[in-house]
């Protein structure tokens, strides 16, 4: 019975659908936790009938709404006030979410009858509670429930939740919603949070009826209600927390808020200054925290930039975090700490916890700590603001000789910095001039240079609007790279002192401003603190003594301001100005200092600049010195004129940053020197000047007077001169009029040892003719140019008869001089033995003249005290007292020799002959003084020479002897070794006798040769058989060119008129792809075939055995063959087999034609008489026989199984059948269906598969006939 009033039940019960959008509260303008249940469905509010009411409903709903338990005794009935009825008939268990949940008698929403006009008023446990941390009126939204503590999550949370909680909270409309970090709270993360979704219900009284459930959340909502009364102090930036309480109205506007003793700690608290304060005279707010905003940089406080930072009760400024940080609040601290416009601002790491964050100002605030912001215990966040104010920033111009004038150094985050081009604009410069008061910057005229100056350097950036270069911003570069430039700036406003006298340090004081210079008056404020003022601002120590000197042409030209100094001015500029009258100017000043200044070079007329200043001498740093300073050095120091240094100075003992000049000054001992405190400072750069005047060129050391190499003395290297250079002949001219030797005569190429010199004088422009070498202007570069020398025209040289031995004389102007003995002792004997590169002295002699029609050379030799370095410099203008003639025997031996008898590589006391200047006319007097012949001409060939040292030999027209001309020892590394070929080593021969192809003993070897017929005719040809011995020439026998072919010949014949000799027709000559010269004398024998030699026994035994032996190989090859296709035949014949009939021509023998047939493969090999599978050949079967070959190959359908081919190329085997075409033939390799049979050789399995095979042929072959026709493919 019980069971079916249950099936009845369930019959009429159902749950309501969960997922419809129901909303279930409780309505009472008392709290959210009791009144009418009501539901919100389809956008209308209506009650919850009791029709079956319960408690479990009651418990239900509490649970629903978050409401707790349901409270005894608390439920009534009560009117209803809306219409509409939308959930009757539940029949809860109690145990449910939500009244969605409950089963349901009715028919559904909104549809039971509800005839009763009264609903169920209840009430639930919970006290719910919600409002705002912080203050009434703005802060985190909490709530309670019986007084537990939560936070409502930021998610949902808008407009219309915020406008009903601050009406519930009495404090007007909503002001704003602000941004949810700035109010979290310390504790959020322990407290419970709810979530609210106001969103999807109207006319809603109390947030709690918005409550979706428990959520964990990252923020908590906040708001910031109309009724919110914002306060601040507005006091002192050393103490934020005292001064005048503020409060801000709704127009935005700050207005002094009227507060009694009794409220004060309470104001202190809402302005975090602490848990109390005092009421002070005027009405001031004193709490008793004491905070300031400072500015901090690496731990310490700075002044106008650095991190942000809050200071409380003296403790070290905690940073602001950068979380939301902008321009607003960027300007108010510039502006709260007195240090004008932000310049710059950035975002740096920090490390350390935060004092404020998620900072919020409106610009109006008395100082950043009365901003909105979240405060509480340490704040995590990642970077801090860092300022750079404008108030931080200064700029000044150093290294100049005043203040207006010099390197521009701008003072970024606390230290003063060089600052770069790069970016920098002119009108920069003019924001920086008139920041000195110095007027705007000079755009032309001629600069002063300023030193580079260390440390780092920064860039400059300014907006379009900026007026003052503090306005701009400004970034670190940190250490420059090489190469970077620095602004240097001089301003119209800038005058320089200097003093016009004829010694440094003294004269009249003359002050330059712009373009023009003036005087100083000689007024009574000129003093002796004036004079001190003048000398120290010279650095010229003090005055030693003034005066004043009238001026009597003129007061034009007078300054006319005075100047009252006191003794610790150091600069003019310092001191008071007074104006003049007009009296005053006809005087003008005049001093003489305690010090003087030199300023020299460290070698004469080149160096380093040396400046001597005040008892300090030291170099001066390269970065501030100009071409024009060392144009002005040069022409003071009486040295010509500037050229290009090559060399680097020495390092260190760098004292002056500088030597500033005026445009009047050219006397740099008159100009102001920059000391430098730093000593290491530019030490690796100090100012280097080469001047004209130390340049000095010369002829390189020889045996000869007035010719050579010219080279220049640069500074502390000997530069050689490129041939190109001396090419102009006054340049030649200057050089040898400056050396005392005349005019020029010619230029020569370079001779002897090169200079071990990278760099050249590759260029020499004189102006002047008749100027000195120093007047010239001389370039040099690195070049690999060829080098040059000159002869002018009082050339001499000094030669014996004899290499190292014999006579002396003097070669000079085309004329052999004698050399008188007279006066010669062993020094003289010993400086020309070693000139003439002979060794030590033997033996000095003398003899008479005889009857030898040679003057004698008109002046004597003394070397007695002398540092010479040739016989030359020996020379004296008194002539010889005697007329015996020199004789000098030196110990050096001449030796010259060839490698191989009258030809090979030249050597000279054992070391090899540099060919760079050598020419033919020398090997033909070397192989005439080894009675050789002339030397066979042509390119020089030879051996290239290593790093040992080698002879260079030059040769004048009146040497007969190789010992008799100039050698000089030297490096020819990659240069060919001389070697030379006489013609005494020539012979000729011919292939056959007397007869063919013409070969020249050449270098020892037979060498073939070309002729050249035009100048090789018959009668030289007639010459050359007869040389041979063979008779005359047979010109009737022509070139057979048998057995030759063209080649790359190396030997001509050609001879020049009147040759007599065949001999010096050989040329060394090549002629390239040629044929061999063939010539056939009288005498030539034609030579004869020679009988075919017999084939010996032991041949034809050879051939026979190697026949058999080829013979027993493939007998042994197919036998093995044989054994493997028999093994895998089994397998192979259970394959499906194809095989393309063979296709014939059914007309006559002759067209029969053999086609591409593709075969199909039943083993590796055929049976006996059918041949390997391998290939197929064309048998030279008879035509009869053809059918029978076809059936010993079957054929397959053209449908048969796809196969793997193999393409096998077949025989043309021709025997017989000569119009039969061999095509190519295809084989068709099956696989196996069964791998598993695979090497199965039982003896009867293999019997019966050939049985098989035999009458699956038989049968092919009836199919065969079927189809096989002639003429056409099977």
């Amino acid at each position: 019975m019980w069971f079916l009033l249950l099936l009845l039940h369930g019959a009429h019960t159902q749950p309501l659908n969960s997922k419809v959008a129901v909303k279930v509260i409780l309505s009472d303008e008392d709290g959210a936790c009791r009144g009418h249940v009501e539901a919100y469905y389809n956008q209308t509010w209506g009650h919850v009938g009791d029709t079956g009411w319960a408690r479990s409903t009651e418990e239900v709903v509490c649970r629903s709404t978050f409401c707790g338990e349901p409270v005894e005794n608390a439920t009534a009935d009560v009117p209803m006030r809306r219409d509409k009825v939308w959930l009757n008939q539940l029949s809860c268990t109690g145990q449910e979410r939500d009244l969605m949940d409950c089963p349901v008698l009715g028919p559904g929403l909104g549809l039971s009858y509800y005839p009763k006009p009264t609903v169920k008023k209840i009430q639930c446990s919970n006290e719910i509670k919600i409002d705002l941390k912080g203050s009434r009126c703005s802060g985190a939204v909490r709530y309670s429930i019986n007084g537990r503590a939560g936070y409502i999550c930021s998610e949902n949370w808008g407009q219309r939740e915020a406008e009903l909680l601050c009406q519930r909270q009495g404090c007007g409309e909503v002001a704003e919603l602000p941004r949810t970090e700035r109010f979290h709270p310390d504790d959020f993360r322990e407290f419970p949070k709810m979530e609210l979704d106001c969103s999807t219900i109207d006319n809603v009284t109390h947030l709690w009826q918005c409550v979706v459930g428990p959520r964990d959340c990252r923020t908590p909502a906040a708001v910031t209600c109309k009724g919110h009364k914002r306060l601040q102090i507005r006091g002192s930036p050393s103490n934020v927390c005292s001064g005048r309480l503020e409060r801000r109205k709704d127009n935005n506007k700050w207005i002094a808020v009227a507060h009694n003793r009794t409220d004060a700690s309470a104001m202190c608290r809402q302005v975090h200054c602490g848990e109390s304060g005092t009421i002070g005279p005027d009405n001031q707010l004193t709490c008793s925290d004491n905070v300031s905003i400072v500015l901090m940089d690496r731990g310490k406080e700075t002044k106008c930039y650095g991190t942000v930072s809050v200071k409380v009760n003296g403790k070290s400024g905690q940073p602001v975090c950068a979380t939301t940080w902008t321009l607003v609040e960027d300007g108010l601290v510039c502006s709260e700490l007195g240090c004008g416009k932000m310049v710059q601002s950035t975002k740096r790491p920090i490390s350390q916890p935060g004092s404020m964050d998620y900072v919020e100002c409106k610009d109006d605030e008395s100082s950043l700590y009365h901003c909105h912001a979240r405060r509480g215990r340490m704040q995590s966040c990642m970077t801090a603001p860092f300022l750079t104010c404008s108030g931080s920033v200064d700029v000044k111009l150093v290294d100049g000789p005043e203040r207006c004038a010099g390197r521009l150094e701008i003072k970024h985050e606390g230290q003063f910095r060089r600052v770069s081009k790069l970016g920098w604009d002119s009108k920069y410069s003019n924001m920086v001039c008139q920041n000195l008061t110095c007027g705007n910057a000079r755009t032309s005229g001629e600069f002063e240079r300023f030193s580079l100056g260390t440390g780092d350097v920064v860039t400059v950036q300014c907006d379009q609007g900026a007026q003052n270069i503090s306005e701009c911003v400004t970034r670190s570069q940190g250490r420059p790279v090489v190469g970077t430039e620095v602004v240097e700036i001089t301003c119209e406003g800038h005058k320089v002192v200097f003093l016009h006298g004829a010694q440094p340090c003294s004269g009249e004081v003359m002050i330059e401003d712009v373009n023009k210079i003036y005087h100083l008056s000689g007024s009574t404020l000129w003093n002796q603190q004036s004079a001190d003022a003048v000398c120290r601002q010279m650095n010229c120590g003090t005055a030693k003594n003034f005066t004043s000197t009238p001026r009597g042409n003129g007061t034009e030209d007078v300054w006319k301001t005075a100047y009252d100094c006191s003794s610790t001015n150091s600069s003019l500029f310092e001191c008071g100005e007074a104006t003049l009258q007009s009296d005053d100017l006809k005087a003008v000043a005049v001093v003489m200092c305690s010090e003087t200044r030199n300023v020299m070079l460290t070698r004469g007329c080149w160096g380093r600049v040396d400046v001597l200043s005040e008892g300090t001498r030291g170099g001066v740093c390269a970065e501030s010195w100009t071409s024009k300073k060392s144009s002005s050095l040069c022409e003071s120091l009486g040295c010509g004129t500037a050229v290009t240094a090559i060399g680097k100075p020495e390092n260190g003992n760098v004292k002056f940053k500088s030597l500033q000049s005026t445009r009047h000054l050219t006397n740099l001992n008159h100009s102001k020197a920059i000391r430098s405190d730093d000593d290491t400072f530019c030490a690796l750069n100090p100012a280097y000047v080469v001047c004209s005047e130390s340049l000095n060129v010369r002829f390189e050391k020889s045996r000869e007077k007035c010719s050579g190499n010219v080279v220049v003395d640069y500074e502390e290297m000997s530069l050689p001169v490129c041939l190109d250079a001396l090419g102009d002949v006054k340049t030649q001219n200057i050089i040898c009029r400056e050396l005392n030797c005349g005019s020029a005569l010619r230029t020569l190429p370079y001779f002897g040892r090169m200079l071990d010199s990278p760099v050249a004088v590759s260029k020499v422009e004189c102006k002047n003719p008749n100027g000195s070498f120093s007047s010239c202007s001389v370039t040099h570069e690195k070049t690999s140019c060829k080098y040059g020398g000159l002869q002018c025209s009082d050339w001499k040289m000094m030669s014996q008869k004899e290499a190292c031995s014999g006579e002396v004389y003097v070669l000079s102007e085309g004329t052999q001089h004698l050399v008188s003995s007279d006066g010669w002792t062993n020094t003289e004997g010993q400086r020309f033995c070693e000139d003439m590169k002979c060794g030590r002295l033997m033996s000095i002699k003398e003899s008479d003249p005889n009857n030898e029609f040679k003057p004698f050379w008109t002046r004597s030799f003394s070397c007695g005290g002398k540092n010479v370095s040739n016989i030359w410099d020996c020379e004296t203008d008194t002539p010889p007292s005697q007329t015996k003639k020199l004789l000098l025997e030196c110990e050096g031996k001449y030796e010259v020799t060839l490698s191989q008898n009258c030809h090979g590589e030249l050597r000279i006391g054992n070391k090899p002959v540099c060919s760079h200047n050598w020419n033919q006319n020398y090997s033909h007097m070397l192989c005439q003084e080894l009675k050789c012949g002339n030397a066979i001409t042509g390119p020089m060939q030879g051996n290239l020479l290593g790093p040992a040292k080698a002879y260079d030999v030059h040769c004048d027209k009146r040497h007969y002897e190789l010992g008799q001309c100039r050698r000089e020892e030297t490096s020819c590394t990659k240069t060919i070794a001389v070697s030379v070929y006489c013609m005494s080593t020539i012979e000729f021969n011919t292939t056959q006798h007397c007869g063919g192809v013409l070969q020249v003993k050449f270098q020892n070897e037979w060498k073939r040769t070309c002729i050249t017929e035009a100048l090789f005719p018959n009668e030289k040809k007639e010459k050359l058989c007869n040389k041979m011995k063979c008779g005359g020439y047979d010109d009737t026998k022509k070139q057979t060119r048998r057995g030759t072919k063209r080649e790359n010949l190396e030997i001509t014949l050609q001879c020049s008129d009147g040759t007599f000799d065949v001999n010096y027709c050989v040329k060394r000559q090549p002629c390239p792809n040629s044929f061999p010269a063939e010539i056939y004398c009288k005498d030539y024998i034609e030579p004869t075939e020679p009988p075919p030699e017999p084939v010996s026994v032991g041949t034809v035994v050879g051939l026979v055995f190697l026949v058999i032996l080829l013979g027993v190989i493939l007998a042994l090859l197919g036998f093995c063959l044989i054994r493997r296709a028999r093994k895998s035949g089994i397998l192979l014949r259970k394959m499906k087999q194809q095989q393309q009939e063979k296709e014939f021509d059914s007309g006559s023998y002759e067209d029969v034609k053999r086609r591409d047939p593709e075969i199909e493969v039943n083993r590796p090999g055929f049976r006996a008489g059918a041949g390997l599978i391998t290939e197929t050949d064309a048998h030279s079967t008879s035509y009869d026989d053809i059918d029978g070959a076809v059936e010993s190959q079957p054929l397959t359908h053209a449908d048969a199984a796809t196969t793997d081919e193999v393409t096998y190329e077949v025989d043309d085997s021709t025997e017989g059948y000569d119009d039969i075409e061999v095509t190519e033939t295809k084989a068709e390799v099956h696989q196996s269906l069964k791998a598993g049979r695979e090497g199965n050789d039982d003896e009867e399995e293999e019997e019966e598969e050939e049985e098989e095979e035999e009458e699956e042929a038989a049968r092919r072959r009836q199919e065969d006939q079927d189809y096989l026709v002639s003429g056409e493919d099977g």
